[in-house]
């Protein structure tokens, strides 16, 4: 068993959540592209080796966000179930413990507001409005601020989607298509002013970024697309490892940040993807990608570090999963 010791205040709780990030795409784990933040993260904290999770984004989102197994809550792509209205969600149940909850990227158990300009914008991108999720938006799930996008994933500086036709952006279920910037800068950003605000109030928090990092529509920042190594050069891989690079800066970002407020040692953070990675992506030594049930699906990277409760470093092999 994993030992947990005894802490004066309740712990803040940061969930980092990559998308599309295979096992073998870190260099920690024999990957070409370097992840120097992510592999100090895996080695400060816990690694977990036997994390699984589905084979693709929304049923395992909907297994962290309410602890219940996909074949309960019937989340998953195109097949028309989203949340039910009684789901308890953890961000619900944390708001019940006395924190702020803060929600800063992909959003997909429930459909998009009836926000009157985002109708009157899908409309005129002939974008057909979902509405079959009992709640709309993110807020009602228990979330006290929200950036979101809805979707599988957005283009990272339009941040259109269906097939890149209109922007999905939302700023406390508002619409807000008129913010400029790369989308995961935004994320970040308005993730680190949450826990800023959180820290100021004397609150403590719950921050989940669910980020479009490594999903497609690739379109990597032009400063980390430089930053690739010369001898990769194929176009798409470059790209690719853009990302990875990308990835790599949130999390040294966070790290940052969570030092200089000295929040680092109670705060709980946990990283993980939510499945494998795509046939560009790296899942070796696994069989398989995103979409299978091999290991190269579901097994992913995950690692959890509390200085303050959670004394032990190393790696945990016990199984474990999003849910």
């Amino acid at each position: 068993p994993i030992a947990v010791q005894p802490v004066a205040a309740h712990p803040n709780v940061l969930i980092v959540l990559a998308d599309d990030f295979g096992w073998g795409d870190m260099s920690l784990h024999g990957g070409s592209t370097p992840t120097p933040a992510l592999d100090s993260f895996f080695k400060s904290g816990v690694e977990f080796t036997q994390f699984m999770v589905n084979p693709v984004c929304s049923p395992t989102r909907a297994a962290l966000l309410t602890g219940r197994h996909c074949l309960c809550t019937r989340v998953g792509p195109q097949v028309g179930h989203y949340l039910e209205r009684d789901d308890l969600t953890i961000s619900a149940a944390f708001q019940r413990a006395g924190y702020t909850t803060g929600l800063f990227g992909k959003w997909d158990p429930a459909d998009e507001p009836d926000d009157a300009k985002w109708l009157a914008a899908a409309k005129a991108a002939k974008v057909g409005v979902r509405g079959a999720a009992p709640l709309k938006g993110s807020l009602p799930y228990g979330w006290d601020e929200s950036t979101t996008f809805y979707t599988g994933g957005v283009h990272a500086v339009t941040r259109k989607t269906y097939g890149e036709r209109v922007v999905s952006w939302w700023r406390n279920d508002v619409y807000a298509p008129e913010d400029e910037g790369f989308a995961s800068d935004l994320l970040l950003r308005d993730a680190l002013n949450f826990m800023r605000a959180a820290q100021t109030k004397k609150k403590p928090f719950l921050c989940y970024l669910p980020l479009q990092l490594i999903h497609g529509p690739i379109t990597p920042k032009p400063e980390m697309l430089a930053a690739v190594d010369p001898a990769v050069t194929d176009p798409k891989q470059r790209a690719y490892a853009a990302y990875i690079l990308h990835l790599d800066e949130v999390m040294q970002r966070l790290e940052a940040f969570l030092t200089e407020r000295n929040l680092r040692e109670n705060t709980a953070v946990l990283f993980f993807s939510d499945n494998g990675a795509t046939l560009e992506g790296n899942n070796r030594p696994f069989r398989g990608t995103k979409h299978t049930i091999y290991d190269g699906g579901v097994h992913v990277p995950a690692a959890l570090r509390w200085p303050a409760g959670l004394k032990r470093r190393g790696s945990y092999d016990g199984l474990l999963g999003a849910t």
